[in-house]
């Protein structure tokens, strides 16, 4: 059986060795259980939800935040909002949280070198200017 699952994980994984990969991570938001509501706080409104980065050179993860005050019209001279780019460690503790407490899920997909140069090129512009708010 082993030996038949790690033959089927090889032929599965053939076609994408020699390539490069998407990382999408995924930070899972949560609502604390009754007895642990005075020691945990709320993440995203208490609602299930989170953060995502991408993750496809060696930026790092590249994530979307707020930066300064909410307004509801865009306003493209002063942005309100920028690309950040952390670690894994720092990504898992951005909102606060201890990165070993942090739940997340990271998907990664197979991409061929062209689109990820394309990739990481998008991913510099955006984080040296954020195309919208």
């Amino acid at each position: 059986m082993r030996v038949g699952f790690a033959l089927l994980f090889c032929l599965y994984s053939l076609p994408t060795w020699g390539q490069d990969s998407l990382k999408v991570h995924f930070l899972h938001g949560s609502k604390p259980a009754k007895a642990f509501k005075k020691v945990e706080g709320k993440w995203f409104g208490g609602r299930k939800g989170g953060h995502v980065g991408v993750e496809v050179c060696s930026l790092g993860i590249v994530s979307f935040v707020p930066s300064g005050k909410f307004h509801y019209v865009g306003k493209h001279r002063k942005r309100h909002s920028t690309f950040t780019q952390d670690t894994h460690e720092r990504f898992l503790e951005m909102f606060g949280g201890e990165a070993g407490k942090m739940r997340y899920t990271i998907i990664t997909i197979p991409i061929t070198t062209a689109q990820a140069r394309t990739l990481c090129e998008v991913q510099t512009q955006y984080l040296q200017n954020v195309p919208y708010d």
